[in-house]
């Protein structure tokens, strides 16, 4: 069994969640973990999902179509990684938090979290 993890934050569009299912459920993949937040106020969607695969795939693939179906057209700042690089995707997380937090605290000036960064 192998398994994927995917980050994505974009602009909020109806239709993200569907597209990005489907196009994991086309390739025979079982979505086991998906948890998604959009900032109403700033009209960006985020999502972190998970995927297990029972059958050989290959990563570099899935990105390559991944990008060119779901990321370009929705205008996506994403990451996927393998269950086998486990030292890749915290790094990665963290620097979508960091990204995340940044872009909050850009849009609102005023708030507290300049401090924190």
């Amino acid at each position: 069994m192998s398994k994927i993890t995917l980050l994505i934050h974009c602009p909020d569009t109806s239709g993200i969640i569907a597209d990005v299912t489907s196009f994991f459920h086309q390739r025979k993949g079982n979505i086991i973990y998906v948890d998604q937040y959009v900032d109403l106020e700033n009209k960006v969607f985020f999502m972190r999902l998970e995927c297990e695969f029972d059958s050989k795939f290959f990563i570099e693939q899935i990105k390559e179509e991944f990008a060119r179906q779901i990321g370009t057209p929705y205008q996506m700042s994403w990451g996927m990684y393998a269950a086998d690089s486990q030292q890749k995707w915290p790094f990665s997380f963290l620097n979508m938090i960091t990204a995340c937090m940044t872009y909050w605290a850009d849009t609102n000036p005023g708030s507290s979290m300049h401090k924190f960064l």
